[in-house]
Parts: C-alpha cells; structure tokens; sequence
C-alpha cells in the first residue's frame, strides 16, 4: 500500500476558543517509531477532555463551569488532567476506530489490516500500575483528528464487531470512563445508581454499565432527553435539578452517586446518599468548586472515591462487552473532520443526546 506522505488534520494551536482549532490539509503524515503502528483513522469521537484540555479548563486557578471558551485565568503551569503544560501545536482526539496500515519496528507485519479501536492511556510497559507514569492519547501525544495517527502497538485493540466505525468510536473514552467509575466504587447487583448527567456520553455509558452489573439505576436529565435516556436501560429517571430530591426519590435508597457534573447541585447529591455509600467522580462539567459538610461525610460513613487513570484491565472488559454485545454505542450525531469546532460548539451546548463523532 502506496501511503500519502501528508493528511488532513485538525490541528489546536494552543489553549483559547473554537479558532485555535486550525485545518491543515498537508500535515506531515506521521511514521510509527519502533512498537508502534500506523491507523487509518475511519472515526474519532469528541469528549469533555478535548474540550477542556483546549480551552485550559483544567488549570486550578479556573473555577468556572465548563463553557468550551479559553479561560484568561487559565495558568501555563497546570492547564491539563495531567497537571503538565502541553506542547503545541497538537492533534487532539482519543476515540478512535480504524485500520492498521502500517507498523515500526519489532511489531509483527500480520498486524496490517486489523480493525482496532484505542486504548487511551498510555502505559510504562514495565510498570503499568504506575499512575504517575501514565500519559493520554491526544494529549500528551497526538490523537486521532486526522486522517491517520500512530499509537504504541499495544494501545491499538482489536475489537471484532459489526457495529459501525463511528459507532465503536464512542467508546474509547467515555465507556472506559465509566467502568472505571464503577470499578472504583465497586458496584455490584445489590447497588442503587444515581447517574447525574445520564443523557451524556459518560452519564449513557454508567446507566449501561451499571445495568450490566445488575444495579438498579436512577438516571437524571433535562426533560426533553427522557425518552433517549430510557432507551439506556434507566430503572427511573428524574429531572435535571429536582427542587426536593429527598422526597422525589421516595423509598429508593441511593448507595452510589456516580458523577461527572459537580456544580452548585452537588450538595443534594451527596446528602441522599445511605449510611456506607459511596460516591465517584470524573468529571464537574457543571463546575468545580463544591461546597461540603464534613459532617454528612463523616457521620455518614461515606466513600468518596476520584476515577481518571484507570486500571489496565478496564479497556480488556470493556472490549469484550462490546464483543459479547452486552453495551451499545450511544452514537448521537457525526461530524466531518472540517466541522470539527461546529460539533464542539454542539457538544458544548449539549445539543445531542450521547456521543459526537467526527470522520475524516
């Protein structure tokens, strides 16, 4: 196979709004150093990281609400998940699904010609456990908005399916976010979920999963999403921001609150949790400054577990739920690679329900 030697890319310039998202069409197509391969980008979905890593949200001098618009206060020192500036210009984008159409060096020529989706983090082969060692696709390293992009041999997972390109593109990030939020928190068939956020693409994903462990969900969303979130399997589903949540939820007894919103809400979320429940978070989309009585928390016996890097063998389950056919792509909307600030501006605005993904 005959490979050009440029691509397309969507290529971010550095931190700020939409506009540092610049099209390139003869970006240097990039060659897979040794252990690595060459993907033929078929789809690519869009997440809060893209967007927050962009705009440099992530910086702890930004308390705002994710609004998807650069931050003036935003500091150089710490505007990434990671805590580390990034070097620019970068190619963003995780998700990915496509085609292996070349490898580098000590990685097996058979290799070509394998559809895979990715696995996003970025692993110390001699010491995967190791957090602190972990890095991002499409982050610290380029990702997958483009036509092709290279990624360690053993982040590029075969994942045998009949489901669409696209759609196994909503995977990577937002359905790996969610298990690993369910991991930490060790929910099992005996458990009541609240899904804060559930028409989303990590909110759709924990009501799946979730139901997948047998819990019994409770799902929140603004009304005009209900009938797409019910689809997801939700054993009920309630407003965005219930005035009394206490006496909507009646008798159910909420064990495990799995959050990605945060903001001015979180309070009423953490107050209907039982005595021993546990509540996760990965993401506050809504804000991320909360405000918290240490005496629910103690008094209570609550769990708070955090959930970003997630064990190695996450990615292992997730792909063979998706093999078995156990979870189903949540795919909302598609987005040629040119449109790609336009389907941030509509992910920003939570104009769909589930995932966005953009195909080159």
């Amino acid at each position: 196979m005959t490979l050009p030697k440029t691509m397309r890319a969507m290529v971010t310039m550095g931190h700020g709004g939409l506009d540092q998202m610049v099209l390139h069409t003869d970006w240097p197509r990039p060659e897979p150093a040794a252990g690595e391969v060459l993907i033929r980008v078929k789809a690519c979905g869009l997440n809060n990281t893209d967007v927050n890593t962009r705009s440099g949200w992530y910086s702890k001098t930004v308390t705002d609400a994710t609004t998807g618009d650069g931050f003036d206060t935003a500091s150089d020192n710490d505007p990434t998940w990671g805590g580390a500036p990034l070097s620019f210009p970068r190619i963003q984008g995780a998700d990915v699904c496509g085609e292996i159409v070349a490898v580098g060096d000590g990685i097996d020529p058979g290799r070509i010609g394998e559809r895979v989706i990715s696995d996003n983090w970025l692993r110390d082969p001699d010491d995967p456990e190791n957090m602190d060692k972990s890095t991002y696709f499409g982050s610290e390293r380029n990702g997958g908005f483009a036509e092709y992009t290279t990624i360690p041999s053993q982040n590029a997972r075969v994942v045998t399916s009949d489901l669409s390109d696209a759609e196994l593109a909503t995977f990577s990030c937002s359905y790996s976010t969610a298990e690993g939020m369910l991991t930490r928190a060790k929910v099992t068939s005996a458990d009541t979920v609240l899904v804060p956020g559930a028409s989303g693409g990590v909110g759709g994903a924990l009501v799946q999963l979730s139901k997948r462990r047998r819990a019994r969900v409770i799902a929140m969303a603004s009304a005009p999403k209900h009938e797409d979130v019910a689809k997801l399997g939700a054993d009920m589903i309630l407003g965005r921001n219930p005035e009394d949540l206490r006496s909507i939820l009646g008798d159910e007894r909420v064990t495990v609150v799995a959050d990605v919103v945060g903001g001015s809400y979180w309070p009423n979320l953490i107050d209907i949790l039982e005595r021993g429940g546990r509540y996760t978070c990965s993401g506050a989309i809504a804000g991320p400054i909360v405000e918290l009585d240490l005496r629910t928390f103690y008094l209570r016996d609550l769990t708070f577990t955090g959930s970003t890097v997630i064990p190695p063998e996450v990615t292992t389950n997730l792909i063979s739920y998706i093999e078995a056919g156990e979870i189903r792509p949540a795919l909302a909307a598609t987005y040629p690679l040119e449109e790609l600030r336009e389907a941030q501006a509509a992910f920003i605005r939570k104009t769909h329900t589930g995932n966005i993904v953009v195909t080159p």
